[in-house]
């Protein structure tokens, strides 16, 4: 699927996306998220989330990626490691309403987080 495929994907979160086990851990990895978040971005379409590119770092932002593609198919990841030890950046951006979801990741607990993600978006 190209960019322009994905503005086709309606901007709603699939609460059937995770089982009871997939929750547990989306949880886990949005708290561990949370806390290691060193620098934030405000970007037009979304924001990127700046962190510490070590190695279980890196793994666990990839892991959320995974998953919240499953729950969010609407939005677009993308992943840079800065050379060096420098920075692992996440960016999260989608078509117009996106932003305001991506945003529970950064002012919302991971129950929080979840519970927005099962409700359409009224936008």
């Amino acid at each position: 699927m190209n960019r322009d495929e994905s503005h086709s994907i309606p901007l709603a979160c699939n609460a059937g996306a995770f089982d009871a086990e997939r929750q547990g851990r989306y949880r886990e990895l949005v708290a561990a998220l949370q806390a290691r978040v060193e620098a934030v971005v405000e970007l037009p379409n979304g924001y990127a989330f700046q962190f510490p590119s070590e190695a279980a770092v890196c793994q666990e932002v990839m892991e959320f990626a995974t998953l919240e593609r499953l729950c969010c198919p609407f939005l677009v990841f993308h992943l840079e490691l800065a050379p060096g030890q420098g920075p692992l950046t996440l960016s999260l951006t989608g078509p117009t309403g996106a932003k305001a979801i991506v945003a529970a990741f950064l002012w919302r607990t991971p129950n929080d987080a979840l519970s927005l993600q099962s409700q359409p978006s009224s936008s």
